[in-house]
């Protein structure tokens, strides 16, 4: 049912924007990608994805101003990180929606962005550890206490720059808001997604 729910937010978003001014592109970009404290070995992976993009302009709210735009993505993201050599892997189905607003009506510009980002987990390459915590034995942090949640929700903010209204080069930070893993014996505190991510998009056409 979540997937189903899921996998229907963007067909509901692609009727809305289909009433306005609305551009379709593809997307690629790397970064570094780990979870926030879910162990004490952590290490970030390197992360990549690519998909596809659709941005809008909301001239019905703003006029047709060229500074305030709407960007829903869908893309596969690699996720997840490395305790020490141990890979703990995590790969999303994410759909970003993201409030863009640019500094100008020029062609080259640059433009802040902020908004959510939903994350379905289709795959994942968890490996066992047990570390050795010492004194301050931490069995939350084991994981044999961790359990992968299909689905979470994170924030994005960023910034980019835009040559020519065509191609877009984008910063952007992902941080989750619930968190990526459940406990199994004991509660885990914050296990939340962490992604700092470089991309290019590519429109079809200017916007």
């Amino acid at each position: 049912m979540k997937l189903k729910t899921y996998l229907a937010l963007p067909i509901l978003l692609l009727t809305i924007l289909s009433m306005g001014q609305t551009t379709l592109g593809v997307k690629g970009g790397v970064g570094l990608s780990n979870h926030t404290e879910i162990n004490l070995y952590s290490k970030s992976r390197f992360s990549y994805q690519i998909g596809g993009v659709i941005k809008h302009d909301l001239e019905n709210i703003f006029g047709r101003t060229y500074l305030n735009y709407l960007q829903v993505e869908l893309a596969y993201v690699a996720g997840g990180e490395k305790a020490d050599d141990v890979k703990r892997f995590v790969n999303y189905l994410s759909l970003p929606i993201m409030y863009q607003r640019y500094f100008s009506d020029s062609d080259r510009d640059v433009y802040l962005e902020i908004g959510p980002q939903f994350m379905y987990a289709v795959s994942s390459n968890l490996e066992e550890y047990n570390f050795n915590y010492g004194n301050n034995d931490r069995p939350e942090l084991r994981s044999d206490n961790q359990k992968l949640k299909d689905f979470s929700i994170a924030l994005n903010a960023g910034i980019g720059y835009s040559f020519n209204r065509q191609v877009d080069l984008n910063l952007r930070y992902t941080y989750g808001i619930t968190d990526s893993f459940d406990h199994v014996y004991k509660d885990n505190i914050s296990n939340k997604v962490s992604i700092l991510a470089l991309s290019f998009t590519y429109f079809f056409n200017r916007y």
